[in-house]
């Protein structure tokens, strides 16, 4: 049984909504999705913060933030492997921390959603 803190709870869902804007710095972002992450242990949770990061509830927050990012770094990752003696690119503290936080979303997003006899999330993870 899921817990009733998440089912139709309003409240706490504007709450997450209202701590989601405007992140100027990683430590309140990591704090934040690890707040996610955590929301999404049930299904109930799991398709709300999905949903939430899917949508433009927040500004700087969301999936495409997360795949833009990995983008970016692999593209300078793969510029400085063309360049023989070249040193990898610099990683930020702040940028790895988020990104570790970003991927145990998306873990927990995954795990509660996609052993379902027909993920509803399939049309957005994996387009025809």
């Amino acid at each position: 049984k899921e817990p009733e803190l998440l089912s139709g709870n309003d409240v706490l869902w504007t709450f997450v909504n209202f701590a989601g804007e405007d992140h100027t710095n990683f430590q309140t972002l990591v704090a934040f999705l690890k707040m996610l992450s955590t929301l999404a242990s049930t299904q109930e949770g799991a398709f709300k913060v999905f949903e939430l990061l899917h949508g433009k509830t927040f500004r700087s927050i969301g999936w495409s933030t997360l795949f833009d990012c990995l983008s970016i770094y692999e593209e300078k990752f793969k510029q400085s492997l063309q360049i023989a003696g070249a040193m990898l690119p610099e990683f930020q503290e702040g940028d790895a921390k988020a990104l570790v936080a970003y991927l145990n979303v998306l873990q927990k997003v995954l795990t509660c959603v996609i052993f379902l006899p027909a993920p509803p999330l399939a049309p957005f993870l994996f387009p025809p």
